[in-house]
């Protein structure tokens, strides 16, 4: 029996920058574990995000199971061909390394690398295979929180206290769920198919600290924020001109 694994690389880039990417990983050529690390040739396409991206799918032997793989990516690029695409060190003071690490479960299907979070993180256009809508995906790293929410504001306030005052209460809420990296994200459904209905809304973060603690965050990848002054209203409620707020304080506005 095997363990089918998809390998995916997101360069979070427009364009055909990166070519020839080639996984590799420490598996033989009979996807068994080796500490000579073996070559596979990934397909190049779109990703959800409409960048660039790459993917290969590996078939481990289940005698494999509870094992762990290390594995990169190797690719050519402006900057060279046969460069190393792994750009972030592993989890360890001590080391330099480069790589990603994994233990094969029976239900392990798919490992992903981010070269940018650009056009992960953030309210971000999904791009679809199976609809011609453009819709939405917010995502959001809060490791440490024990629920996070979408909620939408005024542009009248351009502001959410941590007392919920400024909430535009005619949009719901949207719900957000936890991946293994912390980061915390919406899911396709129907109400997120259209991206146009979600334009230049005010948003931010209802976020849910341990002890149930609330707190509203902007986001910290928007592309645009109300205010451009300095006053930060520090979770309390604002009625000032929206102009005068700070804009890492304030709402992000979805576009």
């Amino acid at each position: 029996m095997s363990i089918s694994v998809r390998f995916v690389y997101l360069t979070g880039i427009k364009g055909d920058i990166f070519s020839n990417a080639r996984l590799i990983g420490s598996w033989d050529i009979h996807s068994r574990y080796s500490e000579e690390w073996t070559s596979v040739p990934m397909k190049q396409g779109i990703g959800e995000d409409g960048c660039q991206c790459f993917s290969a799918i590996v078939k481990f032997n289940d005698s494999e199971l509870g094992r762990q793989f290390r594995w990169g990516v190797v690719i050519d690029g402006p900057a060279g061909k046969d460069l190393w695409g792994i750009l972030n060190e592993i989890n360890d003071h001590r080391s330099q390394e480069r790589y990603r690490a994994f233990i094969l479960q029976s239900d392990t299907e798919e490992e992903r690398y981010y070269l940018t979070h650009c056009r992960r993180l953030g309210a971000n256009k999904y791009h679809s295979t199976k609809k011609s809508k453009l819709g939405i995906r917010v995502a959001v790293w809060a490791p440490n929180a024990q629920n996070v929410e979408v909620v939408f504001g005024s542009q009248k306030t351009g502001y959410i206290a941590d007392d919920g005052t400024g909430i535009d209460q005619s949009f719901s809420p949207l719900k957000m769920s936890r991946g293994r990296d912390g980061v915390w994200e919406t899911k396709a459904s129907s109400e997120l198919a259209d991206f146009a209905s979600f334009d230049h809304k005010p948003y931010m973060f209802r976020i849910t600290k341990k002890g149930g603690n609330v707190a509203y965050r902007t986001d910290l990848y928007s592309r645009c924020q109300i205010g451009s002054g300095k006053w930060d209203p520090n979770g309390e409620a604002y009625c000032g001109d929206i102009k005068n707020l700070d804009g890492s304080k304030s709402c992000s506005v979805v576009g």
